[in-house]
């Protein structure tokens, strides 16, 4: 298969980034893929190629037969900006050549394809319930004529990966993150090699490690609560590896591994300091988002220009109801390094957030923690919940928290995770589109490693 990234669908105006909110609505060209595959320095290999356009690649499609050549388009954080008429031109373009695909990527923050008002009658749950914008809705209907074994979906949300295996059963349907192989090429551009855990006879001195960077609320809670929390003369703050590099209070920063250039923050967010990881026994991972819904529209993200099915740009701000898409079957890189980093996670984030880390087949540790947590949707309950956890772990022992991280059951799911973690690298779909070049062998060769 060659895949393609096009510039524009057929002309300059028809070319989106699938990152831009403030932009005409339309199916994205631009999806951000492979970061941790492809570098600002490297060449495309021949089965990853640019294209100006869909005219071309019909081109080469006709010119090259036997060759499967996919297209890859993009889908967006914000559904509703993915509207799009021209993905029916886009079908009627390529339905007669039976070797041109569709790939629609997202690894990144796709939270939803749906989306939903926040204003209105509430329902018996206590939330609006208005569903104004369905995208896998949508792509089906402008999809139809096009038989599901011509379609790819790399989608980066387990709740979307089934949802879209539901409606396109004949499709290519795989969870896809970038996360774990640009956590891995970050390791091999700096030389760092595959974490291994220390043995059962190196005692650890920490409970935690809880990192922090943008201000968030409930990482400000977090933070606030590990730098007061004391019992019977014990500090939680002396218990605990945290960071906080840009709260909202200036005296909540927070350096647990030193000073961080914010303008080149994809140089350090994927690594850890060994001796901080080596010292402790848990993650407390700060996801990236705390609301069972990710909420935009006028005054929380920039000004939208262009009218789209949600938005109409002639109504004042003030008539303009909310909108938001439902948090669900997403994780990031954050609740990922407890796996890589053979710790057991306690996660802060959206109700149903350690579920998804479950769904992607990871093991938790009820040994730990009281995990009934992530099923309560009471931000405070839940938060509370998250507390009470900590509490009771800084209770214990140190010497029966090292006996507990090292039993037999922990260990094994530890193992397991990392395993587990260094497979989604190796079947990182885009992974084979490279196979012979420098980037392959390497990632290959660090991801084998882990048997030496």
């Amino acid at each position: 298969m060659i895949l393609y990234q096009i510039k524009y669908l057929f002309t300059e105006e028809d070319g989106h980034d699938s990152f831009d909110q403030n932009r005409d609505p339309g199916i994205p060209t631009t999806s951000h893929s492979m970061p941790g595959i492809i570098s600002v320095n490297e060449v495309f290999t021949s089965d990853v190629q640019q294209a100006y356009n869909i005219y071309e690649v019909v081109n080469r499609a006709m010119q090259e037969p036997e060759e499967i050549h996919c297209i890859e388009l993009g889908l967006s954080p914000y559904p509703h900006m993915d509207e799009s008429p021209l993905l029916q031109k886009v079908v009627e373009t390529i339905l007669a050549y039976d070797n041109i695909h569709l790939l629609f990527s997202s690894g990144w923050d796709m939270y939803s394809s749906r989306v939903y008002s926040t204003e209105g009658i509430l329902n018996d749950s206590g939330i609006a319930s208005e569903l104004r914008y369905d995208r896998t809705k949508q792509l089906q209907l402008q999809l139809k004529e096009l038989p599901n074994s011509r379609l790819h979906f790399w989608l980066g949300n387990t709740t979307e990966t089934s949802e879209h295996q539901r409606v396109f059963p004949e499709a290519d349907v795989q969870y896809y993150s970038v996360y774990p192989i640009r956590m891995c090429r970050q390791h091999i551009e700096k030389k760092i090699p595959l974490f291994v855990s220390p043995n059962k006879n190196t005692p650890r001195e920490k409970l935690f490690v809880c990192l922090n960077n943008y201000n968030k609320s409930h990482r400000t809670e977090m933070v606030r609560f590990i730098k007061s929390y004391e019992h019977n003369g014990n500090y939680l703050r002396h218990k605990t590896y945290f960071s906080y590099l840009r709260p909202s209070d200036p005296e909540l920063i927070s350096l647990a591994d030193g000073q961080h250039d914010m303008n080149q923050i994809g140089d350090w967010q994927d690594i850890i300091d060994v001796n901080i990881v080596n010292n402790c026994y848990s993650y407390i991972a700060t996801e990236t988002h705390w609301k069972d819904t990710f909420a935009f529209g006028f005054g929380i993200e920039r000004p939208i220009k262009h009218n789209t099915p949600i938005y109409n740009t002639s109504i004042s701000d003030k008539e303009l109801n909310g909108f938001a898409v439902p948090m669900s079957g997403w994780i990031s890189e954050k609740s990922l390094k407890s796996a890589y980093y053979e710790l057991p996670l306690l996660v802060v984030g959206y109700s149903g957030c350690l579920q998804a880390f479950r769904d992607l087949g990871f093991k938790t540790f009820p040994e730990f923690y009281d995990e009934r947590y992530d099923t309560v949707g009471n931000d405070g309950e839940r938060i509370r919940q998250i507390q009470q956890n900590i509490i009771r772990l800084l209770k214990m022992p140190l010497k029966e928290v090292h006996d507990l991280y090292h039993s037999d059951n922990v260990q094994a799911k530890l193992k397991y995770n990392k395993e587990l973690f260094i497979n989604m690298i190796r079947h990182d779909p885009y992974l084979p589109l490279f196979s012979g070049s420098d980037s392959y062998s390497s990632i290959q060769e660090f991801c084998n490693t882990i048997h030496k």
